[in-house]
């Protein structure tokens, strides 16, 4: 954003229809707004007047310096052409663009506001791109819809992996005759295409998603329908999740034993209120095992006191 030019002048761009890489019709058009600007306030009903108008320009690099700024200004000033200081801001470092910031370093996303759609909407909501666009440009642009998609599929890709023990402890469960469930607030489609990505499409014995009972966690529906689903009563399952006002409070409402999974807790949770708390998730194993009072007796596992202590924790 031109940080290192000696005095550059940065302003915040408006009109964003503007910004392209033909240099003359972005200055031609500053030019003709300016001059608008003019004939406004010089004009017989604009006499005496002291109109307030914020103006976001962008960064165009040595073209805009001091002294170009005072040759455009000075005139407006003398026609009594008043700057809002609250509302004008020079040689900024970042601004917000497209839900966007703009650094020197590039674009980063700017959280507040798509953090405000998830709050309103539920963190599963699939049209956030969609009210994204429509609340900074007014309409739903497709062609930076598609690329907002294909942005966020290509990075959800890579993000979307297992945590380490995940399939061990998955396998020890089934060789005990564990019936395993999924309980989540995501969309049927969405569930399935996450547990086919990662090759668990025929690991789980039920699977309850936001569109069988339209109710979110905590609510005890989702729960209670993949206990029906899985034939087993609540005194004798557990529910393991890293929300502790969803998971947990959800799975003891009907009076399942709980585990709080810390190492996907993202809140920075305390005290999870859950019956157990874990940091590895083949932790499970051991819990389940003392639980029946069965002792493990592979080295790889957890023993049944390191499930009670975790227990205590």
């Amino acid at each position: 954003l031109g940080a290192r030019l000696p005095l550059p002048t940065q302003m915040l761009l408006s009109f964003t229809d503007f910004v392209t890489n033909f240099w003359p019709m972005i200055l031609g058009s500053i030019a003709l707004v300016f001059g608008l600007f003019l004939v406004v306030i010089g004009g017989e009903h604009g006499k005496g007047r002291r109109d307030i108008v914020t103006m976001k320009l962008p960064v165009i690099g040595k073209l805009f310096h001091l002294v170009s700024l005072e040759r455009v200004l000075t005139p407006l000033q003398d026609n009594n052409f008043a700057i809002n200081p609250r509302k004008c801001e020079f040689a900024v470092q970042e601004t917000d663009w497209l839900g966007h910031w703009l650094t020197p370093l590039g674009l980063k996303p700017w959280r507040k506001k798509i953090d405000a759609i998830y709050q309103s909407q539920g963190l599963e909501y699939q049209r956030v791109f969609d009210e994204l666009l429509q609340s900074e440009l007014g309409r739903i642009e497709p062609k930076i819809l598609a690329s907002g998609i294909v942005a966020y599929r290509r990075g959800r890709g890579s993000a979307l992996v297992l945590y380490p023990h995940v399939q061990m402890t998955l396998l020890e469960l089934a060789k005990r005759g564990i019936r395993l469930g999924v309980v989540s607030d995501a969309p049927e489609a969405q569930v399935w295409l996450r547990l086919c990505d990662l090759g668990l499409q025929h690991t789980f014995d039920a699977v309850v998603t936001f569109d069988d009972t339209r109710e979110r966690k905590p609510s005890p529906a989702p729960f209670r329908e993949v206990l029906k689903r899985l034939n087993v009563t609540p005194e004798h399952s557990l529910m393991i999740g890293d929300w502790a006002e969803r998971d947990v409070v959800g799975g003891k409402s009907l009076g399942m034993k709980t585990v709080f999974a810390r190492y996907g807790d993202t809140f920075d949770t305390q005290a999870s209120g859950a019956d157990y708390d874990v940091d590895d998730v083949l932790e499970l194993v051991g819990i389940i095992d003392a639980l029946n009072g069965v002792v493990s007796d592979s080295p790889h596992l957890p023993s049944r006191q390191n499930a009670r202590d975790a227990a205590k924790s």
